[in-house]
């Protein structure tokens, strides 16, 4: 403690004490060993380290980080609807995710009037690239009339105002949308199913945006409504995506994998722009739910983080979120997992660029569990 003397006062003297940040996770909670003892290892690493982390890869393709931190008693509740910005000193090219809670999505979906396109947005209005927080930049593509008619009665307004406006802007910057523009059939930048390139392919240029919409739209109602997540080039039906293999360092007590949870009516996104100007921006639209499991002492909160789409680079993305109580604290488990397309190239890529994504997992996942680190205190 710091003992302050008022200047020039005859006032007490106030005694300051230093913040130490959030309570630690220790080997001293026995009540925690007992009940989950497979967090000894975690809890021993928590001792020195606010985000240990471990990375590698399940298959050719599918790599993972998992790591853990101490977090607040009432961490799930802040986890549940979590929202933040944080930079990724990635290469040191002043990188930076953008995690956001959405919300419900607007049951019922889309009524459009059937025609070659549909936007919801105004005559003659024009889409936005908002990079930076509070800023906004004309991309200069406008939709026509005749993309809007008979629509603009039907528009559903949760899903084009506040954080959701935000997430379609980012999905529709400039840098975007050229891309879109230029997508064919035989070379597309952006990732698609088979099925829904031909939808876009079958679309002129002025609708290609509103077309685009309507895909994403599709993919988040059709997890809502069936736990589909779908896959992307060379396929015509939804992933097994339950059946990816975890990695044995996550706890096998559990018999862990992914699972469809039963509540899937709420969204976030995630925008991971690791390296600016070299890496294309990577949107992610997850799907986030969590559930009480276990019982007495035994009882923790399990959360799963299911990406129903993504436009660049990554054929799955998904996380599993533990929360254990651990006498005063929580201890939060975390396992993120990336199927990369890049990586199926070839062996030689898959040597070259698979120790970068490594580290590259292991910094996103630090800088997210120093995130949840504060949470719940």
């Amino acid at each position: 403690a710091t003992t302050i003397l008022p200047w020039g006062s005859a006032a007490p003297a106030t005694t300051v004490t230093p913040y130490k940040g959030p309570l630690r996770a220790t080997m001293a909670c026995s009540e925690g060993l007992r009940a989950f003892p497979f967090l000894k290892p975690w809890v021993a690493k928590l001792d020195n380290f606010i985000a240990p982390t471990e990375i590698g890869n399940t298959e050719g393709s599918l790599f993972f980080a998992i790591g853990a931190t101490t977090v607040g008693k009432n961490a799930v509740e802040a986890w549940k609807h979590d929202a933040f910005v944080a930079p990724v000193d990635w290469k040191s090219k002043g990188g930076h995710i953008e995690s956001v809670w959405l919300g419900p999505w607007a049951v019922g979906g889309l009524k459009v009037e059937p025609g070659p396109g549909y936007a919801r947005m105004d005559v003659n209005s024009t889409s936005t690239d908002t990079s930076q927080m509070g800023g906004r930049r004309s991309t200069g593509v406008k939709l026509q009339e005749p993309a809007l008619k008979g629509y603009a009665a039907n528009a559903i307004a949760d899903t084009s105002k506040g954080d959701w406006a935000r997430m379609w802007s980012l999905v529709n910057a400039g840098s975007e949308l050229e891309l879109l523009q230029s997508c064919g059939t035989s070379v597309c930048k952006i990732k698609f199913s088979d099925d829904e390139l031909k939808v876009i392919n079958g679309s002129t240029h002025q609708y290609r945006i509103a077309q685009f919409r309507a895909v994403i739209e599709k993919r988040i109602d059709e997890y809502r409504k069936l736990g589909h997540v779908w896959a992307y080039e060379g396929t015509h039906s939804p992933m097994e995506w339950q059946d990816l293999p975890i990695s044995p360092s996550f706890p096998a007590k559990f018999d862990t994998h992914f699972w469809e949870p039963s509540d899937r009516t709420t969204f976030g996104y995630e925008m991971l722009d690791a390296e600016p100007g070299h890496q294309k921006p990577v949107i992610g639209i997850f799907s986030r739910q969590c559930e009480k499991r276990g019982t007495g002492a035994q009882s923790y909160t399990a959360c799963t983080d299911i990406v129903v789409y993504n436009n660049h680079y990554f054929d799955f993305w998904g996380r599993l979120v533990f929360f254990f109580p651990w006498c005063d604290v929580q201890v939060a488990l975390v396992y993120e997992t990336l199927d990369i397309d890049q990586i199926k190239e070839s062996r030689v890529v898959r040597v070259l660029f698979g120790g970068e994504m490594r580290n590259l997992m292991a910094l996103l996942l630090e800088t997210r569990l120093k995130h949840m680190h504060m949470l719940g205190f």
